[in-house]
């Protein structure tokens, strides 16, 4: 967790009775840093969250599902003339190896660098493996039809 932002609190894990994706969300406290000052606070009344759906399901080479895998998504901004930063979340693959996980912020929206790295579960003799270079916009939602912008990434565990 050392590349989250300080006063960055994290849900714990969202789960109803009955679904099977896991749900996360992370919100920054107070705005967003800047290169100077650290956290600066927004301006004028409080805006709408930014929001960026993060799924997929997990698999091994032979198709079955991979339950209690560990999904790491790292939203990253790499900008000359913005501040870098870096924010990651974590889910676990459920029983038919499905995971979703929700980055939400008021801050500005921007594009970032997705980078989705999945650690199969411990003794299942599968390798971990890593997706990278997704360019995603953290946005707002849309304002007519409230779509949440989604990327959705599939990951194959083959055997070690």
């Amino acid at each position: 967790m050392s590349s989250m932002m300080p006063n960055m609190p994290m849900r714990t894990p969202v789960t109803a009775r009955g679904t099977i994706p896991v749900l996360l969300a992370v919100t920054v406290a107070g705005g967003w840093p800047t290169p100077v000052f650290g956290m600066q606070q927004p301006k004028g009344p409080p805006r709408p969250p930014n929001k960026l759906i993060v799924s997929g399901s997990i698999q091994t080479t032979e198709h079955g599902a991979v339950a209690g895998a560990r999904v790491v998504a790292e939203l990253s901004r790499f900008r000359i003339d913005m501040p870098k930063f870096s924010v990651h979340l974590e889910a676990e693959s459920s029983p038919t190896g499905q995971y979703e996980i929700l980055f939400q912020s008021p801050g500005p929206q921007f594009d970032a660098c997705l980078v989705v790295r999945v650690f199969a579960p411990a003794g299942s003799g599968l390798r971990d493996t890593t997706i990278s270079g997704q360019r995603v916009r953290f946005e707002l939602p849309d304002p007519h039809t409230h779509q949440v912008s989604t990327v959705h990434l599939d990951a194959v565990l083959s055997r070690r």
